[in-house]
């Protein structure tokens, strides 16, 4: 379908509460968004178990026996021009993207960006509700579609190397990237933004190597 699987499925007990473990594929580093657990959902519904971490314990992660494929940086409140706003060390990050595969959400996508050497500013249009975006290159199965913007701030400038996957019509830069590192400013987790699910099995089969762990039952 073109919106995102029903949430009345039935996970086997076997996989572990929720479809959560600490030796996961997928990290998901908790900035604040309150669809953080739907990220988690989503990815359960394509086979992948997750590990949800917040912001601060991320030094704690980094270290030689754990190395997940995915990690992906959740939205937020915040504002990354905000000198007090959660973040993550250039050499964690370093670390990540030389493991895996990084995706940014929202919040994650702008701190990914000035990490990164990109420019966020306040956005001349902000941006909230459903909004459509159109595919400029291919991207796996994600064909774009209607996706939920929530930002008050914008990328402006893109990280050298970064490209344009796809635009919506008042910001260029919905969802971005190249390599080991991508970033959307929609929340592909929400059931009403289409085709989240087809973007993230994209990153983490496809980009990062993951292996369906979960059973997901309807």
């Amino acid at each position: 379908g073109s919106r995102s699987p029903s949430r009345r499925g039935r996970p086997e007990r076997s996989e572990g509460p929720r479809g959560t473990a600490d030796d996961a594929q997928v990290l998901i580093i908790h900035f604040g968004s309150k669809s953080t657990p739907m990220i988690a959902q989503q990815l359960r519904q394509i086979g992948l178990r997750s590990r949800i971490i917040h912001a601060a314990e991320v030094p704690l992660l980094v270290t030689p026996g754990y190395h997940p494929k995915l990690v992906i940086l959740s939205g937020g409140d915040d504002s990354v021009a905000n000198p007090n706003a959660p973040t993550i060390d250039d050499a964690d990050l370093a670390v990540f993207t030389r493991q895996g595969v990084v995706l940014g959400i929202c919040y994650g996508a702008q701190l990914l960006a000035t990490k990164l050497g990109g420019q966020v500013a306040r956005a001349a249009i902000p941006e909230f509700g459903e909004v459509p975006v159109q595919l400029q290159q291919p991207f796996g199965a994600y064909p774009g579609g209607t996706v939920v913007m929530n930002h008050n701030d914008e990328i402006v400038t893109l990280p050298a190397g970064w490209q344009i996957i796809a635009s919506p019509p008042h910001c260029r830069h919905a969802l971005v990237g190249a390599g080991h590192v991508y970033a959307a400013v929609f929340h592909p987790e929400v059931d009403h933004s289409e085709h989240g699910d087809a973007l993230l099995a994209h990153l983490a089969f496809t980009l990062a190597g993951c292996q369906p762990d979960y059973t997901y039952h309807l």
